[in-house]
């Protein structure tokens, strides 16, 4: 009599996985002036093909570019889509986001003007002057002069807080 045995083996699909962030653009700066340095820059899963076969790369998170003047550096944790094995233990990743070829300045501006002022109130600012920072081309950001800046503070909605200090975000338009 001959004795035939059934084994199953389980067989999982090996897969190198590059890392990614999301670039949000900002202040001037696009995915464009933008180098990125992710360390580890890929990781290895194991899983069934099923699972492995519609996996193209990890996204560990989104940066604002408007968010930060030159460059950020954060450790953030490498996400697992379900049913997938890290082989390479890794848990997280440094992510550098560096902005190349756009200079910034800081300029000052001392004269906001104040639209839609409540009928027979005065608008006075707190600070005599208001710091910004401006990033662009090296050559357009020199070129700035005063007489192309204007900040305008919008007092629309703010009827019930007069007679009170508040803080009321601006417009900066650069001409």
């Amino acid at each position: 009599m001959v004795m035939r045995w059934l084994t199953e083996i389980p067989v999982e699909m090996v897969k190198e996985v590059p890392l990614k962030v999301r670039i949000v653009p900002g202040s001037g700066a696009t995915e464009e002036n933008v180098e990125t340095r992710i360390d580890p820059p890929t990781v290895t899963l194991t899983g069934e093909e099923k699972y492995l076969s519609v996996i193209h790369e990890i996204v560990l998170g989104t940066f604002e570019l408007g968010s930060f003047d030159q460059s950020k550096t954060e450790t953030l944790p490498i996400p697992l889509p379900g049913d997938v094995t890290n082989r390479s233990g890794i848990t997280e990743a440094e992510v550098e986001v560096r902005i190349v070829g756009l200079t910034t300045s800081t300029l000052t501006v001392g004269e906001i003007r104040f639209d839609h002022v409540p009928e027979g109130y005065v608008a006075n600012p707190k600070t005599d002057t208001l710091d910004f920072l401006v990033r662009g081309p090296a050559k357009s950001v020199s070129q700035i002069k005063d007489a192309d800046i204007q900040v305008i503070a919008d007092l629309n909605g703010y009827e019930g807080t007069i007679g009170r200090p508040i803080t009321v975000p601006v417009t900066i338009l650069i001409f």
